[in-house]
């Protein structure tokens, strides 16, 4: 992360392992793929600006290559590439 006296930059990583040691439970959740679920890493890149004493701009770029994963045991996929772009006022 870098950061200066009004932005800041940084390069966050969130990744799993490769969750193939199941319990009987597991093994009988229709959730987890059959071997397990397989191990993900994203890349989320964050800006953020501040433009006055009570207003701050932010941008992130979040799962930047897109990858299509899943928390183990969720059922749910996580979201694929996402832009966001946010103004906050603090008073």
């Amino acid at each position: 992360m870098w950061q200066g006296e009004d932005n800041y930059a940084g390069l966050h990583m969130r990744s799993a392992g490769n969750q193939s040691r199941l319990s009987a439970d597991d093994l009988d959740d229709p959730r987890i793929p059959e071997g397990g679920t397989p191990g993900w890493t994203i890349f989320t890149l964050r800006g953020g600006y501040k433009l006055s004493d009570i207003f701050y701009f932010r941008l992130a770029l979040e799962n930047i290559f897109d990858l299509n994963y899943r928390e183990h045991g969720s059922g749910i996929n996580g979201p694929g590439r996402n832009f966001v772009v946010s103004v906050q006022a603090d008073f």
